[in-house]
């Protein structure tokens, strides 16, 4: 009887399934801008984070951040991009630098930034864009300087694109891995 009650115990103990959960945490301004994140547990310990954002209707996991159970960063399985911009208020012709940190997820890729030409208020009108300026990150990262015509609430937006610098088989066709991580800028420009 002893040891059926042990091996009651052990079984118990070693087939307990670990809490998994899901928390929603969207700021006001993230929902407004056509954001969704997310932060997964695994026994009460981040797992990840995720941005989704609203792309033309659908959601589009845009960036990701994968913990370890010291809840340290693990950037092997991360992507993501950190912005810092001089100043979002300016007077029209003044200048503001903006610096891009782009932390890719495909091994051995090109990343360029692809900054749409016109102003644009979602993140679908990226992907009508017609014109974009494009810009080449060196060891992940991007600086350059932004100044406007004419004054008025300005969203300048464009997406990353990082995509393997060799082809990849499918299905007996070729193709290259690709990946594109949007992004929304507000900038206020006065006279």
């Amino acid at each position: 009887m002893k040891n059926c009650i042990l091996l009651l115990i052990f079984c118990f103990i070693s087939c307990k399934e670990t809490s998994q959960s899901e928390i929603e945490v969207t700021s006001a301004s993230e929902k407004k801008e056509g954001k969704k994140v997310f932060e997964y547990y695994k026994d009460d310990d981040l797992e990840k984070k995720l941005e989704y954002i609203n792309l033309c209707n659908k959601l589009y996991l845009n960036q990701g951040w994968y913990y370890n159970e010291k809840k340290e960063l693990v950037l092997e399985k991360s992507n993501f991009f950190k912005t810092t911009i001089g100043k979002t208020k300016l007077k029209v012709k003044d200048t503001t630098l903006v610096k891009f940190y782009f932390k890719p997820i495909i091994k051995n890729s090109i990343r360029v930034l692809l900054l749409c030409q016109k102003k644009i208020d979602n993140y679908c009108e990226i992907t009508t864009c017609k014109k974009f300026d494009t810009l080449y990150f060196k060891n992940n990262r991007l600086e350059y300087v932004h100044s406007f015509a004419k004054p008025g609430k300005r969203n300048v937006g464009g997406y990353i694109l990082e995509i393997s610098r060799t082809m990849k088989k499918k299905k007996g066709k070729d193709y290259f891995q690709e990946r594109r991580v949007y992004f929304k800028i507000p900038f206020e420009v006065v006279d």
